[in-house]
């Protein structure tokens, strides 16, 4: 039995490098007008997204030596049948998600049981940006598309999947005020960091990596020098 959906993200050693085990082999797509193939995006301004996402060609590496492309992300969304409409505030808080459902046993998914293909929810506000909007969406797109991917498996959302996630984001827009050097994502208290210093607390709330569980006796130490990036 599954339970009330947890909202996903907003706009998060060689045995955890393990866990990556999405098979990518079948990416490698060429870019190609994306409206044509869509049956589940009917809005006009999300279909520009998407073809703006769908021209992104250049190889974003990930862990264990895998890589996708901005085409590889549209691509999914389209060959997977992923409906994609905006959000609100009653549903995504005002940001873009997925609606995730996990059952006691710890796996999760984005599929509540009923008929068809669960959404992606966008941001509503992009609609409202009068500079740098088609990039913005497309960001969020990707963003919540790797998610959907289920790159690191069925747990619950981890901060090591949103960090990459992020990530995918920042290369697709290209502008981001994220930064991302000399990280190391194995570090759990670098990541952590990570979110905290790029003023996204709220993500601290989740476990660091894929299956693992939030130790509520470890706080990140945070020196009085480092402020959250404003």
């Amino acid at each position: 039995m599954r339970s009330k959906p947890i909202i996903q993200s907003l706009i998060l050693g060689s045995a955890l490098m393990g866990i990556a085990h999405w098979q990518l082999s079948s990416f490698g797509h060429q870019p190609a007008q994306a409206s044509a193939a869509v049956e589940t995006i009917q809005d006009p301004l999300i279909m520009d997204g998407l073809n703006h996402l769908n021209k992104h060609t250049d190889a974003i590496h990930l862990p264990n030596g895998d890589s996708l492309s901005g085409t590889d992300l549209a691509q999914f969304l389209i060959d997977s049948h992923i409906p994609v409409i905006w959000g609100s505030d009653e549903i995504c808080g005002g940001g873009s998600c997925s609606l995730m459902y996990c059952s006691s046993d710890g796996d999760c998914s984005y599929e509540d049981g009923q008929p068809g293909i669960d959404p992606i929810y966008i941001n509503p506000s992009i609609k409202g940006q009068s500079i740098g909007m088609i990039d913005r969406l497309a960001s969020e797109l990707a963003h919540e598309a790797f998610h959907r991917m289920r790159y690191f498996g069925n747990a619950k959302i981890s901060q090591l999947e949103e960090y990459w996630a992020f990530y995918i984001g920042a290369q697709i827009a290209r502008d981001s005020w994220l930064k991302f050097d000399n990280i190391n994502t194995l570090d759990p208290d670098q990541l952590q960091r990570w979110f905290y210093l790029n003023g996204m607390q709220g993500y601290l709330s989740l476990p660091p990596y894929p299956g693992s569980e939030i130790d509520a006796d470890t706080h990140i130490q945070i020196s009085q020098a480092e402020e959250p990036l404003q």
